[in-house]
């Protein structure tokens, strides 16, 4: 069994060097963004980046975009452990040529291959690809003493955590053999007994045997399963002093502890300068912070504790490595708007640190926010993280990463924030009449937009048109014209014929934004369509005006103005846009040409009838429940006995017709009749089916109405004095 081992004297040179490597100084610049998917291995629609690892191991599931059968374009791909009826790993957003990456986690499981399958969920079907679980051992203390070197350092008679994954496992599990190695053989820990799970993981702690304390040095734990599978952990028993971190630029604040005898007097130097000093506990744990000072040199430093036993006088050292200042190595874009996710990379940080990205004061990402963000790795690097553009102010800012330690970039590149494009959508009327042309208003700032598809449906929900040319033009901000609002099968405008249904339309507009990502964007209104106003049916609404002359006026212009109260309140209007002519007075009707045909009416004032107020009031509205002031109190009634009806329509506002009054909100969707409304008390759902029967046509011929009940006047009272004259 020791001869499928690695020494520990070797695993100590391994990482001795890997040290040396991570003290190199490495090239830093921009470059391009490595999409690990374009440069897949051949030979496989389903690849990663590893084929082997151990329980825990990050690796990418990449789609090679080179083989038919790969994801669809944009499609949604899981990646599953085993089967798709296994552990959901993770998913991703396919590119429009089907390839992707998806960043997965290695579950717990036994010694072996396994396969990782993905699928888009289309006709393609699943794809796998194997992955070999190899055994591993890892120990921990509390605190935490793990250094590059050592997983722990400890002293006899001390607890040690021995945490097991991908051994052998089963219904029984498999029993394993703890052992340590090192200066005193092979040592056999007999207590606990441990066996792994039916996925290979085991978790025990031993104790650390007095007997070393003659034979200090270094040891591996060792750990081998009924199955020979084999993994090991390098320790450290021994007096000991680290370093956190154990490598950064100058400016980082580095802690500096160990253990040496109780309760001893210490020095601490960095090379041969006294950087501190201090007495141990009773545990023989000491602690001090110390700031890597800005002239130090670039290069591999030696950390000692010194303490004195009779003549004797004894260290223990530690090796922390300056290296140059920080940078941000690769940068994905230097601008973009809001919501744009950045790609980052950088070097020269604090080994296995929490790195935070700002712009500017504002936090960006964080590993503290996102734990996929960082950390560092084992060399003080961290490589293609990925942050989203906060919403702050457009404008210049300059970009920084900072690790817990302190090491930070110098800030002197920037990221610009650009303004976040817009799109207004609004159909231009709220109402029209039979052949009336329809065009909308639409604005864009969208750096890249395809075509609008607009849908307009008549009131029984049937698409009368449906248009997908209209493409927006112009820089910076595009617009359609309404020369181009066009039905792209006819090439007509949109104009509703004279036997255009009567009622509530409504449009839909879909478009796809590309400012930050894909996103399909629906834009929704309602407007009502009316029959042409005629002289009769100017006529048949006049009772329903209840429209009362109170004054006749002549201005200092000549003008005649009419003073009218109507049930909708007070108007004054002009004569002169009707050119009104008296054809005959017949008893009490007036017959009267006018430039918009002959019309003959009673000049019989209408009184207006005063109503008192109830001072009903809809406070609130949740739910189905409404909340109602009157003055005599406040009750609540369920919303459905409101019996609310849309009455009226301008753009997206409606007004709301309820048994208890009206309220005012915006239409924000439409299923077949019945319209959602937010009003300033709540929301609620209305019945828009009859909303044509109630609209109110007052706009297209309030002014004709009273022009008419005006010219009456005025020419009654022309009669009347000339009568006076002539008598």
């Amino acid at each position: 069994m020791y001869k499928k081992k690695i020494s520990t004297i070797a695993i100590v040179t391994i990482l001795t060097l890997s040290i040396l490597i991570a003290a190199i100084p490495m090239a830093s610049a921009l470059t391009a963004d490595p999409k690990l998917y374009e440069t897949p291995l051949p030979g496989f629609p389903v690849t990663t980046e590893k084929v082997a690892g151990a329980v825990g191991s990050r690796i990418s599931v990449i789609g090679n975009t080179t083989f038919a059968n790969n994801a669809s374009a944009y499609s949604l791909v899981t990646a599953y452990w085993i089967s798709q009826s296994g552990i959901v790993l993770g998913t991703a957003s396919a590119d429009g040529a089907g390839g992707y990456r998806i960043d997965v986690v290695i579950p717990s499981a036994t010694a072996g291959v396994h396969e990782i399958v993905v699928n888009d969920g289309g006709i393609g079907g699943a794809q796998g690809v194997d992955f070999t679980v190899e055994p591993s051992v890892s120990v921990s203390t509390t605190p935490s003493t793990k250094d590059d070197t050592y997983n722990a350092k400890v002293l006899p008679g001390d607890a040690l955590t021995v945490v097991g994954h991908g051994f052998a496992g089963g219904a029984f599990g498999s029993q394993m053999n703890i052992t340590l190695e090192g200066p005193a053989g092979t040592i056999v820990i007999t207590t606990p007994s441990v066996t792994t799970n039916s996925t290979g993981s085991f978790s025990a702690v031993i104790t650390i045997p007095t007997i070393l304390v003659t034979a200090y040095g270094a040891y591996s734990v060792n750990g081998t399963d009924a199955s020979d599978n084999w993994a090991i952990a390098p320790i450290l028993i021994d007096y000991y002093n680290t370093v956190t971190p154990n490598q950064g630029p100058s400016g980082v604040t580095i802690t500096i502890s160990g253990r040496i005898p109780a309760n001893m007097a210490y020095t601490l130097l960095i090379d041969t300068t006294n950087i501190g000093s201090g007495t141990s506990g009773a545990d023989g744990v000491f602690t001090n912070t110390y700031n890597i000072p800005d002239l130090i040199a670039v290069t591999a430093h030696t950390i000692y504790v010194r303490w004195v036993v009779g003549t004797d006088v004894i260290t223990r050292a530690v090796t922390f490595t300056v290296t140059a200042a920080p940078v941000i190595s690769y940068l994905s874009t230097a601008s973009g708007v809001a919501g744009a996710v950045i790609t980052i990379s950088g070097t020269g940080f604090s080994p296995s640190a929490k790195i935070t990205v700002t712009l500017g004061t504002t936090i960006a990402n964080s590993t503290d926010l996102d734990a996929r963000f960082g950390p560092t790795n084992f060399f003080g690097a961290f490589t293609n993280e990925q942050f989203t553009v906060p919403a702050i102010t457009a404008g210049i800012y300059t970009i920084k990463v900072t690790d817990q330690y302190g090491a930070a970039t110098n800030g002197t590149l920037t990221f610009t924030v650009l303004p976040t494009p817009g799109t207004t959508i609004a159909l231009r009327a709220s109402s029209y009449y039979t052949g009336d042309t329809l065009s909308f208003n639409i604005r864009t700032t969208e750096e890249s937009l395809s075509s609008f598809v607009v849908t307009i449906y008549d009131p029984s929900s049937f698409a009368q048109w449906t248009i997908n040319n209209w493409v927006p033009a112009g820089t910076p901000t595009k617009i359609v014209p309404i020369m181009s609002q066009v039905d792209d099968t006819n090439k007509n405008p949109l104009t509703l014929p004279a036997d255009a249904p009567l009622g509530t339309w409504n449009w839909t507009i879909t478009y796809i934004a590309t400012s930050t990502s894909p996103a399909t964007t629906k834009a929704t209104g309602l407007f009502t369509v009316a029959a042409l106003p005629t002289m009769q049916t100017v006529l048949d609404q006049l009772d329903a005006m209840e429209a009362t002359i109170t004054n006749v006026i002549t201005t200092t212009e000549g003008d005649i103005i009419a003073v009218i109260n109507t049930k909708t309140g007070t108007i004054t209007t002009k004569l002169d846009p009707l050119m009104p002519k008296l054809q005959a007075i017949e008893d009490t009707a007036v017959i009267i040409a006018t430039m918009l045909g002959e019309v003959q009416v009673d000049i019989a004032a209408l009184d207006l009838a005063a109503l008192d107020a109830l001072g009903v009031d809809i406070t609130a509205i949740k739910g189905d429940v409404a909340t109602i002031k009157t003055n005599i109190g406040t009750v609540t009634a369920s919303v459905s006995a409101l019996d609310a009806k849309v009455t009226s329509l301008s753009g997206d506002v409606a007004t709301v017709s309820t048994t208890l009054g009206t309220l005012e909100g915006t239409v924000t969707s439409i299923d077949g009749k019945v319209a959602t409304i937010d009003t300033d008390v709540g929301t609620l759902q209305a019945d828009i089916s009859d909303v044509s029967s109630k609209v109110d046509t007052t706009p297209a011929w309030i002014a004709v109405v009273l022009s008419l009940i005006a010219a009456i006047a005025a020419i009654f009272a022309v009669i009347t004095i000339r009568q006076k004259i002539a008598g």
